[in-house]
């Protein structure tokens, strides 16, 4: 996976005359709430294409997990939709495509496509009870975490890192370990 990262990165980079990292930041985790907030991430992941200026809507994209939704491959699926539904704790795939379409439309309509750090960089999405959750299983790790409230009624768990975290005696290491 490393080779063809990096590979790809350099094929793009010079095709756009450009420099610097492919993906600019590391690969991030973050553990999302199941229901509604599942959703809205599946969203946010849907509209990487549309933010980047690739398409203009997610169903122009056709590896997005919007067909996977509106028009489910018999062969090679990328979603299990079955376990979809169960994590998004809908019924039937009717009521996910009407939920879908909804939000979908309410990013669209308000222009609200831009990227965001709940998304990004924090640890945890959901209600304050899951948020508070995930933190308590972080906690034995010795960090120390922020947990705020987005406009949207969305708890957000970040890690704050201590001033001295990066300090000289962090960067002291052997480089032959790493031959």
């Amino acid at each position: 996976m490393h080779l063809i990262a990096g590979r790809t990165a350099q094929a793009y980079n010079i095709r756009k005359s450009r420099k610097g990292g492919y993906w600019e930041d590391r690969y991030h985790a973050t553990a999302v709430q199941t229901g509604d907030h599942l959703l809205r991430c599946m969203i946010y992941i849907d509209l990487n294409m549309v933010r980047n200026g690739v398409v203009k809507h997610p169903s122009e994209w056709s590896e997005g997990g919007y067909h996977e939704i509106y028009k489910p491959r018999s062969r090679f699926k990328i979603l299990n939709q079955g376990a979809l539904l169960s994590h998004l704790e809908y019924d039937n795939q009717e009521l996910l495509r009407d939920n879908y379409t909804k939000y979908l439309n309410e990013t669209l309509v308000q222009d609200k496509i831009e990227r965001e750090s709940k998304w990004t960089e924090s640890v945890a999405v959901g209600e304050i009870s899951f948020v508070n959750k995930v933190k308590e299983e972080l906690a034995p790790k010795k960090r120390k975490f922020d947990i705020s409230q987005s406009s949207d009624d969305t708890w957000e768990l970040q890690v704050r890192e201590d001033e001295d975290f990066y300090g000289v005696e962090n960067l002291i290491f052997d480089w032959n370990s790493f031959r």
